[in-house]
Parts: structure tokens; sequence; C-alpha cells
């Protein structure tokens, strides 16, 4: 392919649109919210694709909040959210619930937190948080809103004030993460060598993760163990070294994993060489009708 024409439009709606006009042959992952991808498989089932991702949603607790440094009160908040009822709602039989940043892998039993609603209020009375009050920051999107709604109803059940917020990516506030309480992001999903510090709220510069920087969960011991999963020669050696750091992150609770999403295309099926098993794009070289 000689040229390849990239095109934005206002909303997923339109983008359906367009993809069932013909005027655009592929709607890249993430652009179609679920509604959108489920209205268009209705017409063109042979073209949309839907399937389970390992994009993490979580809540970002800002770590200058004094309330939210505090790990018993993020255990609280995520023992008040219904993980289980929020994926389906949101993303249907193909989302699945989070205890840690990697799709399958279950907290250790200490560190398992199940819905129940009674132990949250009980744990944030017991902090004296009863009644206070959390900016939930989430980006400009129906899909983000939907689950920030969610989220806001069930801190709100067990004694929280929450104030949602709206932001466009690129704000100070998505970038710099300085929003004065929770804020929900959407973390892509990698293979084995992605950098497992993108699940441990840390701090950037320049757009790289400061690796210097120690925070409320990530502390020395934690960074050692992620220089040692970097410094390993073998592949099932930094495997189990990064099962052990994502089952680190539901101990600690740098961030509250929410729910697995799902990923939503719509591709003409005359299309060929975009899913290569590799970064979405990575093969733009080798697609061909």
């Amino acid at each position: 392919i000689a040229r390849i024409e990239v095109r934005v439009f206002e909303s997923a709606e339109a983008l359906a649109a367009a993809f069932e006009s013909n005027a655009i042959d592929l709607v890249v992952p993430g652009a179609l919210t679920p509604e959108a991808a489920a209205d268009l498989a209705t017409r063109r089932a042979e073209a949309v694709i839907v399937r389970p991702a390992e994009d993490l949603y979580a809540l970002v607790p800002d770590a200058s909040s004094p309330l939210l440094a505090r790990r018993v009160v993020r255990r609280a908040i995520w023992q008040a959210i219904d993980r289980d009822a929020l994926a389906t709602a949101v993303f249907g039989p193909l989302g699945a619930p989070a205890e840690t940043p990697s799709r399958g892998l279950a907290a250790a039993p200490e560190d398992h937190r199940g819905y129940d609603p009674v132990a949250a209020r009980a744990a944030l009375e017991a902090a004296d948080a009863l009644g206070a009050t959390i900016p939930l920051t989430h980006m400009a999107r129906p899909l983000d809103l939907h689950i920030a709604t969610m989220v806001r109803d069930a801190l709100v059940a067990v004694g929280l004030v929450v104030e949602l917020r709206e932001v466009v990516p690129g704000t100070p506030a998505a970038r710099n993460r300085e929003h004065g309480g929770l804020m929900l992001s959407m973390i892509r999903g990698g293979d084995d060598d992605s950098d497992p510090r993108r699940y441990w709220n840390l701090p950037r510069v320049n757009g790289r993760i400061d690796a210097s920087a120690r925070t409320f969960a990530f502390d020395e011991a934690t960074a050692q163990i992620v220089d040692r999963w970097s410094r390993a020669l073998y592949a099932e050696r930094r495997a189990q070294l990064g099962r052990g750091i994502d089952m680190a992150v539901a101990h600690r609770l740098p961030l509250l994993p929410l729910a697995f999403g799902t990923e939503r295309l719509a591709v003409l099926p005359t299309l060929r060489g975009w899913d290569a098993g590799r970064r979405f794009g990575d093969t733009a070289a080798d697609w061909h009708f």
C-alpha cells in the first residue's frame, strides 16, 4: 500500500458510520466504544472484531494526597467496588475483573480484597475517613464516564463524597497526575518485556518513568526487584520476577486495579497482514488487500 491516510472523527458513532459507508477500511483498537461496536456488528458482523484485551483500567491515586497515601484507605476503596459487576456492565462477557496488572493473575490470598461494602465502610470509619471528599478525574470519553460513574456510586455508598472531574488528554491533571484524588486511567497491556514500573504510579521526566523515584508504594526493596528483572538473562526468570512484581501491586496498591477491557476493531475482511501478533501498526508495511 503506497499511501495510508489516517482520519479522525468526532465520535465513535461517526467513526462507525464512516466504516459502514466504506469511507474508511479499518478502525484501530480502542476507537469504538463497546456500544458502537455492538451496534455496528448487527450490520457488519463479518468486519467487527471484539476480543479480550490486556489493557488495565485502574484508579491512580495522587501521591500528594495525605488521605490516599494511607494503604488502609486505598484498600477500603478497592474493597468498596464490585469489580466483577463493573467489568461485565462495561465490557460484557469478555471483560474481566482485575486484582493485579496481569489478566488472569490473582493476588496472594492475604492481599485478596473481594467486594465487601460493609467491611469497606468499617475500615474507612476506623481510619476516620468517612465523609472525606475525593475528586475522581476521568477523560472526556463515554467509556471513561461510565466507569467513573459506577466507581463514584460505589464509594458514595460506603460514606465518601466523590466529585467527578472531566478532563481532556494532555491537560496537567492527565499528564502529570496532579489531580488531588483518584484518576481513572487505562494502561496499555504489554508483553513480558514491558517495563513493570508503569503500574507503580511513578513520576515521569521528559515522558519517561523516573527510575530513581521512591513513593509510598515503590520503596527501595521493590526497586531492587525491578532492577533484577531488567538484568535477568533468561525469559523464564524475567517472567517469574514480573509475576512477583505484578502481585506486589495488589499488596502495596500504588494504583487500584479495576478491570481488563476488550479490544474492538472494524476491519474489511479483504485487508491482510494487520494482525501479526505485534503492537498494532508495527506491521503497516505488510498490509495488503
